[in-house]
């Protein structure tokens, strides 16, 4: 079926040469139903793959560094360049997504090794940071629907083309409603490839999305020149994505992509990925999908019910959820990072507390233990001059 598809998509190309009217319209069928067949094969897919990610000094923003009393910094603090992994599980509505290398910890301004998993499944987005300087049990969200939310995720880009896809979560469907057929036809990796690009107007910017025959019109570049300004507050930023495939037993897999981050032309960050595997509609275990916060993660849920007193708790020991009120914390972070252990121990509204907070049984404790010294050291002093008469 594929190598008849192919003769089709070649006849139809050679016959095509300037596509100008019913024959452009016909190219973009072609190109339509081929994208619409690589999206049905794949049904269910199970991803590995190592990301070298570069980025130039405050490329990022800056932050308060907690670990420098609030003292603003940029982030990175300079060019920077780490490895990560990655694992991406998808079927239908559900996906896993898990990173593991160097990751930001704002509490010692610096990357640390950890760990992020991005879950959607049952129309809830669920987060979760491993343990840092300032959340020794972990940071976690949930979202009451996360699917277009990760779905734009522009990192995912790469894996979406590969698939036949411009949502993970949509129809398998390829639509020109934005997009037209241009007459460009760059080489790319010796083959001459098909151009759509963005109409006017459709999106305040411009895009391009090459497309090659060889490859039954999967992407292999998408080029993304935003409206908005850039970092010197005068240029607007580009997003190029290249992606690269091999051939397998399997059929076409993507073996890796490159992602570059422009203001104007100075490179911000670049990624680099190697795809390590690549299985193509493996049977995936529904608890693929289920997560558990460790115990002490302060989660933030969004989809919590309306009569909780707040949306943010931490899951103590006992399986309970402690929940903590936004006053209590802003008082346990303003005195020391260690101070958050607090929430831990005590009730709802409580920690931070000077009088019963155990901040403040640790104040008063060194007060007491120094009254108590001043009374032994001058209880010394006494009875030694009571034996020097």
């Amino acid at each position: 079926m594929n190598i008849l598809r192919g003769v089709w998509v070649g006849l139809v190309l050679l016959m095509a040469g300037v596509c100008t009217g019913q024959e452009n319209q016909d190219l973009e069928q072609v190109i339509i139903q081929s994208l619409q067949d690589r999206a049905r094969e794949c049904k269910t897919l199970r991803i590995e793959w190592e990301e070298t990610q570069w980025a130039c000094k405050g490329c990022e923003g800056t932050f308060e560094s907690l670990a420098e009393g609030q003292q603003l910094l940029e982030m990175p603090l300079e060019d920077s360049s780490k490895i990560l992994t990655y694992e991406m599980v998808w079927d239908g509505d559900s996906v896993k997504f898990v990173k593991e290398g160097p990751l930001w910890d704002p509490g010692v301004g610096d990357f640390l090794p950890g760990k992020e998993v991005e879950i959607v499944h049952a129309g809830k987005l669920v987060r979760y940071n491993s343990p840092r300087k300032l959340y020794k049990g972990g940071m976690g969200e949930i979202w009451s629907d996360g699917k277009p939310q990760w779905s734009m995720n522009v990192y995912n880009s790469a894996i979406k083309y590969g698939t036949g896809r411009n949502q993970f979560f949509d129809p398998a469907r390829v639509q020109f409603a934005s997009f037209y057929l241009s007459e460009d036809r760059p080489v790319w990796n010796d083959s001459e490839c098909y151009v759509i690009k963005m109409k006017p107007g459709s999106g305040g910017g411009s895009a391009e999305i090459w497309l090659d025959p060889s490859l039954n019109f999967l992407p292999v570049r998408s080029l993304d020149t935003t409206s908005r300004r850039g970092a010197d507050g005068n240029e607007p930023y580009h997003i190029d994505c290249q992606i690269f495939y091999k051939r397998s037993p399997a059929g076409i897999e993507i073996s890796g992509w490159k992602w570059v981050l422009m203001y104007g032309s100075t490179i911000q960050r670049t990624i680099d990925a190697v795809v390590q595997s690549w299985e193509w509609n493996p049977a995936i275990n529904i608890d693929t999908f289920e997560f558990e916060f460790p115990v002490y993660t302060m989660v933030v849920n969004e989809d919590q019910d309306v009569g909780s007193p707040t949306r943010t708790y931490v899951l103590l020991e006992d399986g309970r959820k402690r929940y903590v009120t936004k006053e209590e914390l802003m008082r346990v972070l303003s005195f020391d990072l260690d101070s958050i252990d607090e929430l831990y121990y005590t009730e709802t509204g409580m920690a931070g507390l000077p009088v019963t907070g155990i901040q403040g049984f640790r104040r008063k404790g060194i007060l007491i233990g120094l009254v108590v010294l001043i009374f032994i050291l001058i209880g010394v002093k006494v009875g030694s001059s009571r034996m020097n008469q």
